[in-house]
């Protein structure tokens, strides 16, 4: 596993090369992280979300979400990555999970603890991220690597 340590701006991966560093301190990733190109026959509109994505939950836990591959159905592959913030008791750590992309939004599978993930693409180029619990909602900002 390597950590990542805060840079101004992202790099993204070029399609099937190892992913840069992403905007984000302190944040590991898996050494294997590899970001295919989709096939042509992977419309624009799921395209897009292809790459490092960095961010911050509320202002405070810095966290990655890298799309590795996206398959014509909106299935796509992931790693979400997240650092270290106290105050919530969290500790940095990475996971691979499967999300399915519909329209602009991208869900995760839902996490062991319950949360409910989605990212929204914005007319912006950012991906407007919700992390849902039951009794709070964190919200973030997500900026692409640049190729």
């Amino acid at each position: 596993m390597r950590i990542l340590r805060a840079v101004a701006v992202a790099a993204m991966v070029a399609a099937g090369t190892a992913v840069g560093t992403p905007v984000a301190a302190d944040v590991p990733l898996p050494d294997d992280v590899r970001v295919v190109e989709p096939a042509t026959d992977v419309p624009a509109s799921l395209r897009r979300f292809k790459g490092s994505w960095a961010g911050r939950w509320s202002g405070k836990l810095d966290t990655v979400v890298i799309v590795e591959r996206v398959e014509p159905s909106g299935q796509a592959d992931i790693v979400y990555a997240w650092g270290d913030y106290a105050p919530w008791s969290v500790t940095r750590d990475w996971e691979r999970w499967t999300a399915t992309i519909v329209g602009d939004t991208m869900t995760l599978e839902r996490f062991p603890n319950g949360a409910l993930v989605r990212f929204v693409f914005r007319s912006d180029g950012y991906l407007g991220g919700t992390y849902e619990m039951p009794r709070y909602i964190h919200h973030g900002t997500f900026r692409p690597g640049s190729e």
